[in-house]
């Protein structure tokens, strides 16, 4: 669209009318700017005014690992979504990332014939870690079907107390986002904490991931991860947590 430069003056002049306005009223107006999926058929609240509720996460879900099996070695994670004022918790968010280059974002492997045992899972999880030159100590998990381990690539950061609250934190989908927006206290510092989880329903192996401040590592870690998994028998694991660094090769949320 052209305009003149009186058309735009106008339009320009417009709009800070409605911006003082809208000001002096207190309100705040949300733009979206993501495609929306709805049921058409469906008239329950959260497919026609509400976030949150009935199947909706569950067929987001299916919708995602579909289209993630369509690309093979691309990354499906499940990290905070927005909280918006009046929220007691941030949303759910999947995002779907794989490389324009073609190369696998989550290495491809194949998975050995092991029963499910979350103890043999840590444990090979560490040893891949070191085998990195990293040093990694495990810490207590918060229930019987968790396990965390604690990541320090740099040897000259010190190990914390154990009894220090944020090694025992609770998931950060549980937890509000702040308003100045989402830190992890423990890799500001250079240490990534890992909680592992084997639900009680079956062998779903999860993983809460930690905030990564560099692509190098976060890739790193998740070779780390899909080999670890591959070795004990294990598909391939539900990534939550931290949304991951930028990646500007990637086709992917930004």
């Amino acid at each position: 669209m052209s305009r003149t430069d009186s058309g735009a003056a106008a339009f320009d002049a417009a709009v800070a009318r409605h911006d003082a306005d809208v000001a002096a009223r207190g309100l705040t107006i949300w733009v979206g700017s993501e495609p929306t999926f709805t049921d058409r058929a469906a008239q329950s609240p959260e497919w026609l005014n509400q976030a949150l509720g009935g199947d909706k996460e569950a067929r987001a879900q299916t919708l995602a690992e579909r289209l993630c099996a369509r690309f093979p070695g691309s990354l499906l994670l499940h990290t905070v979504g927005r909280q918006y004022p009046g929220e007691e918790r941030p949303r759910w968010n999947l995002g779907l990332y794989r490389r324009r280059d073609g190369r696998p974002v989550w290495p491809p492997r194949p998975v050995a014939e092991a029963p499910a045992d979350l103890d043999a899972w840590t444990a090979t999880l560490a040893a891949e870690l070191t085998g990195r030159g990293w040093h990694v100590d495990a810490v207590a998990g918060a229930a019987a079907c968790e396990r965390r381990v604690l990541l320090r690539t740099d040897p000259g950061v010190a190990m914390p107390a154990p009894d220090d609250p944020r090694l025992a934190r609770a998931p950060v989908h549980t937890r509000p986002t702040p308003a100045g927006g989402l830190t992890d206290d423990l890799a500001a510092a250079g240490l990534h904490l890992f909680a592992l989880s084997l639900p009680d329903e079956g062998p779903v192996p999860a993983v809460e991931l930690p905030m990564f401040a560099d692509v190098a590592t976060f890739l790193a870690v998740l070779e780390c991860l899909a080999a670890a998994a591959a070795d004990c028998g294990l598909p391939r694991p539900r990534l939550t947590g931290y949304p991951p660094p930028w990646m500007p090769w990637s086709n992917g949320p930004r």
